[in-house]
């Protein structure tokens, strides 16, 4: 590498030069700080070595013969021009680079073209030549690099998201704003206390809208945990069981008191029901019955399935009636933006937000197929620059976790988010009490709430365009928060 020096003053040089001796002479009897930041160690040790090359040693002595020469003295004390150093890069093509203003809009664009190929032997280069050649502007440029990668590696904004959302469905995601959605998060739990992780789900997402508009309420059936309290047993029969289910009782409204104090509203569902069916969609009769058959099953042995039938048919009542969003226990906010509203994607705001995308880490329940998508966003959104994961990776895991959450939308519902009172909502509450309103009481049976997504997608079944209607539905209902969830929490691999 070589400098090229023209025949004129290089007055920058020799201000650079005064106040290095100036900084050598200080003399010994006065305390000296050594600056031990590590960019500041890098630069005198890029120093040290550009000092010592035989390059270097040879530049010196040119430019103090050119200094002294007649020459140059005469040239400055006529022409008063400003000498230009030019910056030799081995192997670069482009602008000339030089260490004037010019120059230095160049040296920029060129070290910005490095830093976007993570060229980091060029980067290197350049600042050892900057170094040999006019020291004084590697503050500068060292800013100015610094200021960059920073920028690069801001956070991706939940807004990009929805756009590369929109780009892989082919459907806005996030764009409109004439539907709102209540700030409200529901979820709903009855019987025994939560898992620890379940718990500690729920006290964090209480932490990450604290602040905002946004509630949180626990719902339960006061019903339902009636009718599984065993009596005091009669005889010396069943007495252990029934200290058993108290422990559990007693757990359980602890951790309701606990999280009353972090701001929620625990409620019983059958609030719903006293002034009627219109609010809710439900009967209090129809609610009753379908709380009973829940508890019947778990005293009976059965396990707690028809409870879960039960929770599908809460939390339908309690988006008719309020609106918000719905969240199982084991889905965690992660970094969705609670700063802000949501809306219905669908122009009429009716199809709701569902777009789970997986219930546990089997084949089964997807969690093999979209943890590594739901990694690899994490990480390029995190950190675009240096995450590890390129802008391509990132589309990529956008689109496959955009069409899993399109295919999902009609088989979970562990999240479903919408405005009350819509026509969806009542059609997918009939659906799902229809075997609950069968004319002989013997007939009569809880159903998974599963089975009611094509009426949250489309509304009513049939008719002409229903499948079209599904379809639009679908690609409507993925929430533009979607990858920001935790969908993969400690207790959904349960």
């Amino acid at each position: 590498m070589h400098s090229h020096v023209e025949n004129k003053q290089d007055t920058k040089s020799q201000a650079a030069a005064s106040a290095g001796t100036q900084k050598q002479n200080t003399g010994g009897s006065g305390l000296q700080v050594v600056d031990h930041r590590p960019e500041a160690i890098a630069q005198r040790r890029l120093r040290e070595i550009s000092n010592n090359t035989p390059q270097a040693t040879q530049l010196k002595a040119y430019r103090q013969a050119a200094n002294n020469s007649p020459e140059i003295k005469q040239a400055t004390q006529t022409a008063g021009v400003i000498q230009r150093v030019l910056i030799n890069i081995e192997g670069y093509e482009g602008p000339q680079l030089d260490t004037e203003e010019e120059g230095m809009t160049a040296i920029k664009n060129y070290l910005r073209q490095l830093i976007d190929d993570h060229n980091e032997g060029g980067i290197l280069r350049l600042i050892e030549q900057i170094v040999q050649e006019d020291e004084a502007k590697l503050p500068e440029i060292t800013a100015y690099r610094r200021e960059y990668q920073t920028q690069l590696m801001a956070p991706v904004p939940q807004a990009v998201d929805a756009t590369h959302l929109s780009e892989a469905l082919d459907s806005p995601v996030g764009q409109r704003t004439d539907h709102a959605i209540p700030q409200a998060i529901h979820r709903f739990w009855s019987g025994g206390p939560l898992s620890e992780s379940a718990l500690a789900t729920l006290l964090e997402a209480s932490g990450k809208t604290e602040g905002t508009p946004w509630t949180h309420t626990l719902w339960y059936s006061r019903n339902f945990e009636e009718g599984i309290r065993k009596p005091w047993a009669l005889f010396g029969q069943g007495g252990t069981d029934y200290r058993a289910d108290q422990a559990k009782i007693t757990k359980r409204d602890a951790q309701r008191r606990q999280l009353a104090e972090r701001g929620y509203n625990i409620r019983a569902i059958e609030e719903l029901v006293a002034e009627g069916p219109s609010t809710s969609g439900v009967t209090a009769e129809e609610l009753n019955q379908a709380s009973g058959m829940a508890a019947n099953s778990v005293n009976a042995g059965r396990g707690y399935d028809d409870l879960k039938y039960f929770s599908d048919i809460a939390r339908l009542m309690y988006l008719h009636a309020e609106g918000g969003h719905h969240m199982d226990v084991d889905i965690g906010l992660g970094d969705m933006d609670m700063h802000q509203q949501y809306y219905h994607n669908d122009a009429g705001g009716q199809v709701p937000l569902l777009g789970t995308l997986a219930r546990d880490m089997t084949i089964e329940g997807g969690g093999q197929e979209v943890a590594p998508h739901l990694a690899s966003s994490k990480k390029y959104r995190d950190n675009p620059y240096s995450g590890g994961v390129d802008e391509a990776q990132y589309r990529e895991a956008v689109t496959a976790l955009a069409s899993r959450s399109k295919a999902g939308a009609g088989m979970y519902n562990a999240l479903i988010a919408s405005q009350p009172g819509t026509v969806n909502l009542q059609a997918a509450i009939d659906r799902i009490m229809r075997s609950m309103r069968k004319e002989n009481p013997a007939d009569r049976t809880l159903s998974t709430g599963m089975g009611a997504n094509p009426e949250l997608l489309a509304g009513v079944r049939g008719g002409e365009g229903y499948n079209e209607r599904l379809d639009v539905g679908a690609a409507a209902s993925v929430p533009p928060y979607l990858l920001r969830l935790e969908h993969l929490t400690e207790e959904s691999q349960r």
